[in-house]
């Protein structure tokens, strides 16, 4: 198996309970979300997610991880998903650090989220 495309979708998450507030008077509504979907030659998707809480919470922002995967997803192209180790490292030397853009294709390969296409 090999992987042969790498999609990002955008998309809004809100909170159950109206808002989220923070310290520091931050309130959040909605939080912005990255969906991955790592895609192989023998049909089978992986998925993975990751979402930030904002853009002054934590270390990283939702722009700045789709940019990051769009380097991952180049990186990782004609490798065997199945092959958590060669996923990381070849993650690791494309990109140093950026754990939060990495974390959804590394779910994708721990998690066995392959589900055949129908």
């Amino acid at each position: 198996m090999k992987i042969i495309g790498l999609d990002v979708f955008r998309y809004k998450v809100g909170y159950a309970h109206g808002t989220y507030i923070m310290s520091g008077n931050r309130v959040a509504a909605t939080e912005d979300g990255t969906v991955v979907r790592l895609r192989t030659d023998e049909g089978i998707d992986g998925w993975g997610e990751i979402t930030t809480l904002g853009k002054v919470y934590l270390p990283t922002f939702p722009d700045g991880i789709r940019t990051a995967l769009k380097d991952l997803g180049e990186a990782i192209l004609g490798i065997d998903p199945t092959n958590i180790s060669l996923v990381n490292r070849t993650m690791n030397a494309a990109l140093m650090g950026q754990e939060f853009a990495k974390s959804p294709i590394d779910i994708e390969s721990w998690l066995g989220k392959f589900e055949q296409r129908g």
